[in-house]
């Protein structure tokens, strides 16, 4: 992106520009000559999604102000996203919140980053529980794993067969039939929990969900935590969000059971959680999502070289070497009484 888009860009929120950063793709921080910070974020989601998420922050923040998102009552937040020409991806202008990020080491930081987290999901209750216009994955996670599920085990199928060469053939051979295992055990606890009772409860198990609530997704200020970054607002089940807390922060530090255990206790300090939920973060934990994720590039149409994938499912299985006994320590934990 040019200065001169990032100018047209800012100016449409009424901001002029100083000095602008790119933090990553899709991102800039910009300040305007009176020193104010904000962030230019883009926006990949229908217009449509992108309202919704709009009015579902704004009801979220009358209980939970530590939102980085618009003040529709302020100039540069009258409006709610803009394009370069009118036409391409929506932007959207937010207050840049100045901080430090979480160490996913330090139990302070996690107990902090879950407590918020719950305010959130608490604070958030009512756009959760009006479904209409919203962006929803309630009832539909049974699905989505049996779809995945099933994309993982075409790739083993075609390794096996002698398809796929090289070190990534090499690798599914020798560890494609423990991914299957792991989607196949998360699959039969998903089937024996309540889901979805826990989908129709209106008791907070649903929630207005952030999605990608890891440690890099929160601002420690002297005012506490904010939350940052909600391209990936939806409605879920709550414990989804704990699911991705814990598994980022545990990632980051080894998958020490004792940093998940940080994380609960935080949120619980707020919010008690049900039985169901724990298997539910379980579920999820146990899932070989990352694997998915990769393998599932293999099916898109620039594709030429899959074995280039192999370093990155190496890395993957790599980050989770721990998670084997980290399950064994939260099974022992969670079904104590």
């Amino acid at each position: 992106m040019t200065d001169r888009t990032i100018e047209r860009l800012a100016r449409s929120f009424h901001v002029r520009v100083a000095s602008s950063r790119k933090i990553k793709s899709g991102v800039r921080m910009l300040v305007a000559p009176n020193g104010k910070a904000y962030a230019l974020k883009r926006m990949r989601c229908p217009a449509s999604r992108l309202r919704w998420m709009d009015r579902a922050l704004r009801m979220t923040r009358r209980g939970f102000p530590a939102i980085a998102w618009r003040d529709p009552n302020g100039r540069d937040g009258r409006l709610l996203s803009a394009r370069f020409g009118g036409r391409g991806a929506a932007y959207v202008l937010t207050p840049w919140i100045r901080g430090r990020e979480p160490s996913p080491r330090s139990e302070q930081d996690l107990r902090a980053c879950a407590a918020a987290l719950a305010r959130f999901h608490a604070a958030g209750s009512e756009a959760a529980l009006s479904e209409s216009g919203g962006y929803s994955l309630l009832g539909k996670w049974p699905s989505l794993l049996k779809g995945r599920s099933a994309l993982i085990a075409k790739w083993v199928r075609r390794a096996k067969r002698g398809e796929l060469r090289g070190t990534l053939g090499d690798w599914l051979r020798r560890h494609g039939d423990d991914l299957l295992r792991r989607a196949e055990e998360a699959l039969a606890l998903l089937k024996r929990s309540p889901y979805r009772e826990l989908c129709e409860s209106s008791s907070g198990s649903r929630a207005l969900c952030h999605g990608d609530s890891g440690p890099k997704n929160f601002v420690l200020t002297r005012e506490g935590p904010y939350l940052i970054d909600f391209e990936t607002l939806r409605l879920d089940l709550r414990a989804y969000d704990l699911y991705r807390l814990i598994r980022l922060a545990c990632k980051s530090g080894g998958w020490r059971y004792e940093t998940a255990k940080t994380v609960l206790d935080g949120y619980q300090r707020v919010s008690r959680l049900k039985s169901s939920e724990f298997d539910m973060i379980k579920v999820w934990l146990l899932f070989p999502n990352k694997a998915y994720k990769i393998l599932s590039r293999l099916d898109g149409p620039k594709v030429r070289n899959p074995r280039r994938f192999a370093g990155t499912l190496q890395a993957a299985a790599s980050s989770e070497r721990g998670l084997t006994s980290f399950l064994q320590d939260w099974d022992r934990d969670t079904t104590k009484g």
